[in-house]
């Protein structure tokens, strides 16, 4: 059996479906016979052309009515299908064939569908050519996944959002050996403070600057790992115990005109003295390599907490 128009729960994507008239198994044959015309390949992975007709399909339906059509709809397979065998992989796809391995960089995903589920929500993005799922389970009030079930609720994430992701991690069993098997039973973790939404102009996929700026008044204690700050060095301090305690106290550099004035302050515990003695108070940053410090979770208001990791970078950024 094939099934090309069910997976579609919105009613938007479900009623532009009927723009396709026909049986389904016409439907079906029409595109086979379509694309070993197109493409002269007689081998048919059903899976691949089932995902990617129903991208298509999703895709053609942002457009005009007339758009979506099903010489359109084949027309993108075959597109996709030739790139592909010219080497031009997409981001997921290099994702799934090195089974995660690329998932941390940055990129940039749209969402193709937000379903509310009972326990919290799951969201399903794409690259353009592979889509991948992303669980969010709230069962706690402070956690990761309900900092971005809250953008759900506001509105801010929802069909058609592009994101900027960094950080993600690829998770799940990879029963099978193909790109569409492991894209069947993986799922992205995502993490919110390697979040946040792009432009509409913003291509798909890998992106060129593989950090990702989030300013330090968007930061969550329970939001994961920060890629990049830009801040301001507000003041230091350090504790003259066994080892040395260094404290760093920086805020956001782009939060207003007056950075100084800024709400919240990242306090920044940093691994040694070299680190210490080579920032200066009153100079702006590039903070790369920090995470949440654990065990401060009971933060005090306007304050976050974080701490540096093995490929910490404290760079000073001079004026032009």
């Amino acid at each position: 059996f094939f099934f090309f128009f069910f997976f579609f729960k919105q009613k938007t994507a479900y009623e532009i479906s009927a723009c396709l008239v026909g049986s389904e198994m016409c439907i079906r044959d029409r595109i086979y016979r379509a694309w070993y015309d197109l493409t002269a390949d007689p081998s048919l992975d059903i899976d691949r052309i089932q995902h990617r007709y129903r991208l298509a399909v999703w895709k053609l339906g942002g457009y005009d009515d007339s758009v979506l059509t099903l010489g359109n709809a084949v027309y993108e397979l075959v597109k996709w299908h030739r790139e592909e065998s010219e080497g031009r992989e997409s981001f997921l796809g290099g994702v799934f064939r090195q089974k995660g391995e690329l998932a941390s960089r940055h990129c940039v995903l749209m969402v193709t569908q937000v379903v509310e589920r009972e326990k919290g929500y799951e969201l399903e993005l794409t690259d353009g050519r592979y889509c991948i799922k992303s669980q969010l389970l709230t069962f706690e009030s402070d956690t990761n996944e309900n900092l971005i079930a809250t953008l759900i609720k506001e509105d801010k994430i929802k069909e058609r959002t592009k994101l900027h992701i960094i950080n993600a991690r690829l998770n799940g069993k990879y029963s099978g050996s193909s790109q569409i098997q492991v894209m069947k039973n993986a799922w992205l973790e995502i993490p919110y403070n390697g979040l946040s939404r792009a432009l509409e102009s913003t291509k798909l996929g890998l992106q060129r600057k593989g950090w990702l700026y989030k300013g330090v008044d968007s930061l969550s204690q329970y939001g994961g790992a920060i890629q990049m700050l830009d801040v301001l060095l507000l003041s230091k301090s350090s504790t003259k115990t066994k080892g040395g305690k260094y404290k760093a106290h920086f805020v956001d550099a782009l939060s207003a005109t007056d950075p100084t004035k800024g709400k919240i302050k990242a306090e920044v515990t940093l691994g040694n003295g070299k680190q210490y003695d080579r920032i200066e108070e009153g100079k702006r940053y590039k903070v790369f390599g920090v995470t949440t410090e654990k065990t401060l979770l009971g933060k005090r208001s306007g304050v976050i907490y974080l701490k540096v990791t093995d490929r910490c970078r404290i760079v000073e950024q001079k004026s032009s």
